[in-house]
């Protein structure tokens, strides 16, 4: 059982910083210096990752939703607070009021270009 684990880090410590290479040269609205976290896995396939970069003598955090397919960037939305679980092809935020959103779904497996979260609206960019 050790083994296993001592596995599964080693690969998660190799394959995590290089996704995270991977995703902050595919968007100049992401900087290598930021923290990626994937989330999971929609129900489509399609990887979901939260960023946070802390930047400024204020500590102002940017935080996005970052989306992507077998290693191809799709986009990514800038919201409030990060993605806290996944249900079927729903990025859910915790905290929410569910009457004024508290989830992201993709509409017929596509991102949609404007979401609804904790009463804001966040649209889709790259």
């Amino acid at each position: 059982m050790r083994l296993i684990r001592l596995l599964v880090f080693v690969a998660l410590w190799i394959w995590l910083p290089a996704q995270a290479e991977s995703l902050c040269k595919a968007s100049d609205n992401l900087s290598c210096e930021g923290e990626y976290v994937e989330l999971g896995v929609l129900a489509n396939g399609i990887t979901v990752t939260n960023y946070t970069y802390i930047f400024g003598e204020a500590q102002r955090a940017a935080l996005r939703v970052i989306f992507e397919s077998k290693g191809e960037y799709l986009g990514m939305y800038a919201t409030s607070s990060p993605g806290t679980t996944i249900e079927g092809n729903c990025v859910i935020f915790a905290g929410e009021n569910p009457d004024e959103g508290d989830r992201l779904c993709l509409e017929a497996g596509s991102l949609p270009q404007q979401v609804w979260i904790g009463g804001e609206v966040y649209h889709l960019f790259y």
